[in-house]
């Protein structure tokens, strides 16, 4: 009888012991599939906020999205997951370029694990960079023609009052296209920004006060003078040379002038870039929410004849080539994104060249009254400017990557 209590009981002991170590590793097996799950919902969160640029109004800042049902890519049965994305000043939609925190939890059965990390935006350019044009109502060729070597996109009608040519690799016009056009035809949605560019860069640049720039024929202009990161004859200067104005509602003419920089615009009636212009920058040259005009732009510009020195040893022509005389003539140049959220306008050049552009136009509507040809800058692509990136895109900021509290 007492041999039978001592075994009987050794075996309950063996089966409680089998128990309780079954229970452990079903335990440990549960949190490391939690926390696996938790490192997924990381990445497919992350993946989906990329497909998604309007995730930031849709959102709330620190607001549980879930819980979803994991099992059938988790393998586990009683499986769910679910992530909230955190804004450390409470407001996902007020800045496109906060950083946030994204948070996932997975749980598996009776373990719960959660992981976050810091998503800050991947540096990937916007989309106007990869189109010669871009228009976001109609195209219209007044007897002149348009040529661009990347794809340009039109969000209404291509237009022509008498005859008027467009040459490009892709065109995408989404509504009539009555232009002669060389060109595949393509359908497609113009995506715009999700910030305020002219904003962005108002952000990013030091002002110049309007009532610095001297009156020319009634209107404030930059005119014969050298404005880039070292120069800076209207006030501070900046080290990337970004500058900013503020037009008070009157009108602002850049003409006989070299910049090295970016220029943005706001509240002014009208912007006209005129006579001879040497302005090249590594992103923007002007951004605006005003009308633009290139008019009559010259081929050269000369210092003689504007009593005026281009290259100094402050701000050298292309990088290299700088003196102190007012003898040298230098070649019109924009290279670089001419962006407005209004209207752009194109007359004829004095020697009747087609206006060219390095880079992008970016415009309301584009008129065209002298031939335009926009050339590739693709190396925007490769080192994409501040003010130029999609902030829609993210990545995970190395080195954020942490266990946190489960929700």
């Amino acid at each position: 009888m007492f041999t039978t209590l001592l075994v009987a009981g050794t075996i309950a002991t063996a089966v409680s012991l089998s128990t309780t170590r079954l229970r452990m590793i079903t335990g440990e097996a549960e949190r490391m599939a939690a926390l696996r799950l938790a490192e997924s919902e990381i990445q497919r969160t992350l993946q989906s906020l990329n497909n998604d640029s309007r995730w930031r109004e849709t959102l709330v800042s620190g607001q549980v999205n879930g819980w979803l049902n994991a099992e059938s890519f988790c393998g586990h049965a009683h499986s769910t997951t679910a992530f909230l994305v955190r804004d450390p000043d409470g407001d996902l939609s007020d800045n496109a370029f906060d950083e946030v925190d994204l948070i996932a939890q997975g749980n598996v059965g009776r373990a719960k694990s959660a992981v976050g990390a810091r998503l800050t935006n991947a540096g990937s350019p916007l989309g106007l960079l990869k189109r010669g044009i871009t228009v976001r109502h109609d195209l219209r060729l007044h007897a002149a023609n348009l040529s661009s070597q990347h794809p340009v996109e039109i969000g209404g009608h291509c237009l022509t009052s008498s005859q008027g040519r467009i040459v490009t690799t892709t065109l995408h016009c989404d509504g009539f296209v009555t232009a002669e056009r060389f060109a595949d035809l393509e359908a497609d949605e113009i995506r715009s920004p999700t910030f305020n560019l002219v904003d962005r860069h108002i952000e990013l640049g030091t002002e110049i006060l309007i009532g610095q720039l001297p009156l020319r024929d009634g209107i404030r202009s930059i005119y014969g003078v050298v404005l880039s990161a070292n120069e800076n004859p209207f006030g501070d200067l900046n080290k990337y040379g970004h500058y900013w104005i503020d037009a008070g509602g009157g009108s602002v003419t850049i003409a006989s002038a070299r910049i090295a920089g970016t220029l943005a615009i706001t509240n002014a009636s009208r912007v006209t870039i005129s006579d001879a212009v040497c302005w090249e920058t590594h992103g923007a040259i002007l951004v605006t929410d005003a009308p633009v005009f290139l008019t009559a732009i010259a081929p050269m510009l000369d210092e003689f004849a504007i009593g005026a020195n281009f290259n100094p040893p402050s701000t050298p022509y292309r990088g290299f080539d700088f003196n102190t005389t007012t003898f040298d003539r230098i070649p019109t140049s924009l290279r670089g994104v001419i962006y407005s959220s209004r209207s752009i306008t194109v007359t004829e050049t004095t020697d009747g060249q087609p206006l060219r552009i390095t880079g992008s136009v970016v415009a309301e509507n584009l008129d065209l009254w002298g031939d335009l040809s926009v050339e590739p800058f693709d190396e925007l692509l490769d080192d994409v400017p501040i003010g130029l990136i999609d902030p829609t895109h993210l990545r995970i900021k190395p080195g954020t990557f942490y266990r946190t509290e489960t929700f």
